[in-house]
């Protein structure tokens, strides 16, 4: 009986039957008793280490790529059906859509792509901000749309084109699924269109003309506000044939750009508004030209010789400047003394010593 309940003892507490119904009932239910492995053997000689990453199983599904390998969508579109259609759960949602719980996959295998600048709370706000309203998945074009956003947050000192290149190459090309398929070499020409990537040139140049066409219409709204004329009238003139030359330029260049840019709108409307300030500017200047033009020549002095000044010259100067201020009706009366003397000569004549001076009769 001992032998018994000792056996008892032993079949319930010490085999390692009881171990496995210590388990919890979610791997109970997922992992009946008769699904279970049978035990494993000890361990080989030969075998692998316990920590040791064991190596790829064949039957583990991979990226397969459909179409151009050259092509980045033959990437993406492969990446996407994988994460969409392989998800480790008993309900398994239809490989053209992906849920949350798939993009989070994906970005958790990306190597690399979690870390700086992109988290955990990143990969959660990037699918929120892509899914619709009311929808919990996302089709493949939003599923493109979520990796420039990732790009963007990634990759934030980078253009939308490069910091998505970055990501393909860097994390998406790389994923361990892609191992024993084709990866995708670097294609020469970039993922955006042709026609977007000639267009954002087109905007950037039409930014740049724009700018300083502002800058001379500013030059000429300030020349033309002066009362003075400038030193060189020929400059205004120029600046006001440059800024239409700018003009030209820029409506030529925004013809060019496809309507669906949205930068276009407020490209056209800028241009616009420094048309306006442009015409003013030039009204302006004609009404300008025309008060120059009426105003009344400054008077030209005649400059003087200059002489060495002395300071008797100095002197002199200031007592005439005295004498003038005066009155003439306060001057003091001029008193001539004339003291005459007596001629000695036998001629019978008396000779005047102030003729040289005054004439005769006055002193007769």
């Amino acid at each position: 009986m001992a032998s018994e309940h000792a056996d008892v003892f032993t079949r319930l507490h010490l085999s390692p039957r009881k171990t496995a119904a210590q388990r919890s009932y979610a791997l109970t239910v997922l992992h009946p008793p008769s699904a279970r492995s049978p035990p494993k053997s000890a361990p080989s000689p030969r075998s692998p280490q316990r920590g040791a990453s064991p190596p790829r199983s064949p039957t583990e599904p991979h990226i397969v790529l459909v179409g151009d390998p050259h092509d980045p969508h033959t990437l993406l579109k492969a990446v996407f059906h994988h994460f969409a259609g392989s998800r480790c759960s008993p309900r398994r949602c239809d490989p053209s859509i992906l849920d949350g719980m798939g993009f989070a996959k994906f970005c958790r295998a990306c190597p690399g792509l979690m870390g700086k600048n992109f988290g955990p709370a990143d990969v959660d706000l990037t699918f929120a901000k892509v899914k619709l309203r009311c929808d919990r998945r996302i089709s493949y074009p939003l599923f493109v749309e979520a990796i420039g956003l990732v790009a963007l947050k990634k990759y934030p000192d980078k253009t939308l084109e490069r910091a998505v290149r970055a990501v393909l190459d860097l994390h998406i090309a790389t994923l361990p699924a892609l191992e024993g398929a084709v990866v995708p070499k670097k294609s020469v020409e970039p993922l955006l269109s042709k026609e977007l990537v000639e267009a954002s040139g087109h905007v950037d140049k039409a930014l740049v003309a724009l700018g300083q066409l502002n800058r001379q219409v500013r030059y000429v709204a300030v020349e033309a506000a002066k009362s003075t004329p400038p030193r060189d009238l020929i400059d205004i003139d120029d600046r006001i044939k440059f800024a239409y030359m700018l003009q030209d330029e820029i409506h030529a260049l925004i013809e060019v750009v496809p309507k669906s840019v949205p930068n276009r709108r407020q490209l056209i409307s800028a241009v616009a508004g420094a048309t306006a300030e442009l015409d003013v500017a030039v009204a302006a200047v004609t009404k300008a030209k025309i008060a120059w033009q009426s105003a009344a020549p400054r008077p030209v002095i005649a400059r003087r010789m200059s002489v060495p000044t002395t300071p008797l010259s100095e002197y002199i100067n200031q007592r005439v400047k005295a004498l003038e201020a005066k009155i003439p009706s306060e001057r003091p009366p001029v008193v001539v003394h004339l003291h005459s003397a007596d001629d000695s000569d036998d001629d019978g004549t008396d000779r005047n010593p102030f003729a040289a001076i005054f004439p005769t009769d006055e002193f007769t």
